[in-house]
């Protein structure tokens, strides 16, 4: 590079005139500020008048609803004023004369008011008609004239259909003239008819102007139209000398703003009036030219502002400009000897765009010989950074050049090596990436995944990284815990590769639904902790008795399945058979020996169907037809339609109920021991089904977890027994509710938001929910149920385990878990009479959960012994048929009373 550069800016001519950038910015603005507000003017003006037209029928729309409701206000005082005639006494014997004289005379016609009137005071304030008429039941006898106006013929000798319609207000054109009339009849003390009055008043100015009290400005008129839609015409107006009757409408809309646009009728009149407000045009453009004028000069002062502001902007930013461009000279001048001959006719963004140009030049030029330096020191920080990558990913690395050497890079390789010697087998330039398991130097089992980096000379890095627990974790995911069988996500995938085999190379598979018989009894009469042995044994023969390609799953409870890869429906019967036969052989489970049973029922694809939903419904169909006919195994038949099985029209059915709910929740009450009180009432489901009577949770909540009825059906008993829990609240009896969840229930990741949003509507709290779990199904939970017991558990939600003691848990493992209190099985609680070993078993369990914080409650109480037991031993609650069986919601308040009067006489003083 040259230590000086010379650059000259291009040559201009000299005619050419530079401005500085703010006077340019200056006059631009000010065009186009003077073209804006020329097309402003031209646009605005006739906007402003539509909008003022607009906003001035809105506001005279607004006084039209005061004046027409003023002036129906004075027409109602018409009618009001004849009812006081009416009424008045003097009238009645005036009447009563007038009977009694002869009916020929002529009518008798008076000019000042009748002396039977009331006193004007009493009137003063209502209308004032024109005349008064009295009609000897339908003859006209006597005229009062209050006004000169004369009386219409017609109303001399009426016709009786014009005085039927005048009783109650009447519109209607007499003699060319519009009038409001107004009839009633006089009765003696006895309802005999007296005779009738009515008051005559003309439609006119003088009764228009009356009835607004002055409303209107000497702007605005109001006016009544009759007519029909396109022919209508002035009847009068306030302003009789500015529009005169039978003007036409057309006529005034071209000098007034007309408003009200719907004709109104008035008792069962004839004439239908339209009443409106009026307003002169020529008003209105002097409005508009006033709101002109104003608005121009609110556009004139934003422009003059608008200019002087961008002026003072383009000021300092010229400034800055220069600033800019003096400062790029220096650094160019100072850095890189750069020299500039500045022109006389180019502005600050032109002279500074030069600069920057020049400077950028010599900035590649410089990048350029930087390049190859920052390649050197790029290079050497890759290892450095590859190094500390893998060390804090705990990831080996060892570095191959040639085939059969490594070099170990990492203080974790190190590690590896130690523990587990010589694991890495140098491979010759391998080039996929596998897995390689070793026993450590403790014996213990150790996975590592291997995975190989080429590098551009040829050599390999290979990547070490152990993955024992991410194993173990993914095998635990997808086995039962209890039988070490795979679990029902895993037996699922393998019927999806069985059916994808099937759909490649058309090989047969077939499915098995098992199911023990009478598993419930064995747990009910020995316990979990046998019925868990017994699957344990029932799984580990089975298992014996298969092919390495046959899976065997545990589904849940006492459910199994078996899928026989290229097996048709005939073989699978065989294999069904020999598994029976093996299964009838006793089983020794710790001091007992069991023969169970087990129902069968066979699928096989493609035979029964391709579809796998399909296949595994058909399957337990043919299980259920197994269970019922006693027949061990059954294959499924094609005849048989599944939806008229027993089995599924009893899931259609809890479906149904489920929607209907007209299922049944009962309450069992829990008795707290140290104070007698009865604080917490147990939901119990109950399903009084119209065929087969009132239905055990047993016999139908295996059905709904099997076919996803388990989550609404969950969703109804807790949002019932929070409602109840609530009426329960606001009646003062402050009870708790305890609701028993299945293991479902923990795999649905809107349990916590869902039970939130029903304590709110009831305005509780989570401390008055408890939430019952079995043991196993705490143990087996995964860490989205463990999420959801946290949040649980934050919303003050109660956690319960219940059937404590019947599965392998401990309460030091327990304790992890935000579990409140243990509910011992009533297996254990019935032995207590009999049996030193679930005495021991019961009262070492209420101290090592009171040690653990935790409150225990026992159910299963039927006998008062076992109770006393249970109060020395310190338990806090008890529930059992000793205390009160499941009852009703009604009948719950009732039963709580009843409890009280008979503690309150146990603890009275003798």
């Amino acid at each position: 590079m040259d230590s000086k550069q010379n650059i000259s800016s291009k040559q201009h001519p000299r005619w050419r005139v530079s401005l500085p950038i703010w006077i340019k910015a200056t006059l631009l603005t000010a065009a186009l500020g003077l073209f804006t507000w020329q097309l402003l003017e031209w646009q605005q003006a006739p906007r402003l008048q539509i909008i003022l037209e607009h906003s001035l029928e809105q506001q005279l729309d607004k006084e039209l609803q005061t004046a027409r409701n003023q002036f129906d206000h004075y027409l109602k005082r018409h009618q009001q004023l004849t009812d006081l005639f009416a009424l008045n006494l003097n009238l009645k014997q005036h009447l009563k004369s007038l009977a009694s004289s002869p009916s020929d005379e002529k009518i008798q016609t008076h000019r000042r008011p009748p002396a039977w009137l009331p006193k004007i005071s009493s009137w003063r304030g209502l209308v004032h008609p024109s005349h008064i008429l009295l009609f000897d039941k339908n003859q006209l006898r006597e005229l009062y004239k209050l006004r000169k106006k004369p009386l219409p013929h017609p109303l001399i000798n009426p016709e009786p259909n014009l005085l039927q319609q005048a009783e109650g207000g009447y519109f209607t054109v007499l003699e060319e003239q519009p009038y409001l009339l107004n009839l009633k009849n006089t009765h003696d003390s006895k309802g005999h008819l007296l005779g009738r009055i009515m008051l005559l008043t003309p439609l006119d100015s003088q009764f228009l102007q009356h009835s607004q009290r002055d409303l209107r400005s000497r702007d605005v008129i109001t006016a009544l139209f009759y007519g029909q839609q396109n022919q209508q015409r002035v009847f009068t107006s306030s302003a009789p000398e500015i529009i005169p009757a039978q003007t036409p409408l057309p006529l005034l809309e071209k000098k007034y703003l007309i408003s009200g646009k719907s004709f109104f009728d008035y008792g069962n009149s004839e004439l239908k009036l339209r009443f409106s407000i009026l307003l002169a045009k020529t008003r209105l453009t002097e409005l508009n030219h006033d709101v002109n004028d104003l608005e121009r000069q609110q556009r004139i002062t934003a422009a003059l502002t608008f200019i002087t502001l961008f002026l003072l902007i383009s000021v300092y930013y010229a400034f800055r400009l220069r600033r800019l461009s003096q400062n790029t000279r220096t650094v160019c001048q100072d850095h890189f000897h750069l020299e500039f001959n500045l022109s006389q006719h180019r502005d600050e963004l032109s002279q500074l765009s030069e600069n920057i140009a020049q400077l950028m030049q010599s900035l590649l030029q410089q990048q350029q010989l930087n390049q190859d330096h920052y390649e050197i020191e790029k290079k050497a920080k890759q290892f450095q950074v590859l190094q500390a990558a893998t060390e804090a990913l705990d990831v080996g690395l060892i570095l191959c050049e040639q085939p059969g050497e490594g070099q170990v890079l990492t203080q974790r390789m190190h590690e590896f090596i130690q523990e587990c010697g010589s694991i890495i087998p140098f491979l010759d330039h391998p080039h996929t990436h596998h897995q390689l398991e070793c026993m450590d130097c403790h014996s213990q089992q150790r996975i590592f995944k291997i995975r190989y980096l080429p590098l551009p000379d040829g050599a390999l890095v290979l990547l070490v990284e152990e993955i024992s627990e991410l194993v173990k974790s993914a095998h635990q995911a997808q086995h039962d815990t209890l039988t070490g069988l795979p679990n029902r996500s895993l037996f699922m995938d393998r019927c999806q590769q069985a059916l994808r085999a099937y759909q490649r190379n058309n090989t047969p598979f077939s499915l098995i639904q098992m199911d023990l018989n009478k598993f419930k009894e064995v747990n009910d009469t020995l316990g979990h902790h046998i019925g868990d042995l017994l699957l344990q044994q029932v799984s580990q023969r089975l298992h014996q008795h298969l092919r390495s390609v046959d899976t065997l799953a545990r589904l849940g409870g006492d459910e199994f399945a078996l899928l026989l890869p290229d097996t048709n429906g005939s073989q699978a019967e065989e294999v069904a058979k020999h598994l029976q036969q093996k299964l009838q052989k006793p089983m020794q489970l710790e001091d007992h020996s069991l023969t169970i049973g087990v129902s069968m029922g066979i699928c096989s694809a493609p035979s029964n169907g391709k579809d796998l939903h399909k296949l595994l419904q058909r399957a337990d169909v043919a299980m259920y037809d197994a269970k019922r006919k006693q027949l061990g195994y059954k294959l499924y038949d094609p005849k048989q339609n599944p939806d008229d099985n027993e089995r599924h029209q009893l899931i259609n059915e809890l479906r149904e109920a489920i929607e209907n709910q007209t299922l049944e929740l009962l309450f069992q009450p829990q008795q707290n021991l140290s104070s007698g009180q009865h604080t917490v009432m147990e939901a119990l489901i109950r399903w009084p089904h119209p065929r087969l009577g009132l239905m055990e949770p047993s016999d139908f909540l295996p059905l709904a977890e099997q076919n996803t009825l388990i989550i609404p059906l969950t969703s109804w008993v807790l949002g019932s027994a929070i409602e109840q829990c609530g009426q329960w609240q606001k009646s003062g009896l402050g009870l708790k509710v305890a609701v028993n969840l299945t293991s479902h229930s923990l795999q649905n990741e809107n349990l916590a938001a869902f039970i939130r949003t029903q304590l709110a509507i009831q305005e509780l709290t989570g401390t008055q929910l408890i939430l019952e779990l079995t043991e196993n199904t705490l143990m087996d939970s995964s860490p989205r149920a463990r999420q959801i017991l946290d949040d649980l558990d934050e919303l003050g939600v109660q956690l319960s385990i219940d059937d404590f003691g019947t599965g392998y848990s401990s309460l030091s493992y327990l304790q992890q878990l935000p579990v409140n209190e243990l509910k011992i099985d009533k297996s254990f609680i019935l032995g207590m009479q009999s049996s030193d070993n679930d005495n021991l078993t019961v009262h070492s369990s209420i101290y090592l959960a009171h040690k653990f914080g935790m409150k225990v409650v026992a159910e299963g109480i039927e006998d008062p012994g076992v109770l006393d037991k249970l109060k020395k031993a310190g338990c806090d609650r008890v529930q059992g048929y000793y205390i009160a069986r499941p009852m009703p919601a009604n009948q719950v308040e009732k039963w709580i009373k009843q409890q009280e009067k008979v503690r309150a006489k146990e603890f009275s003083p003798s």
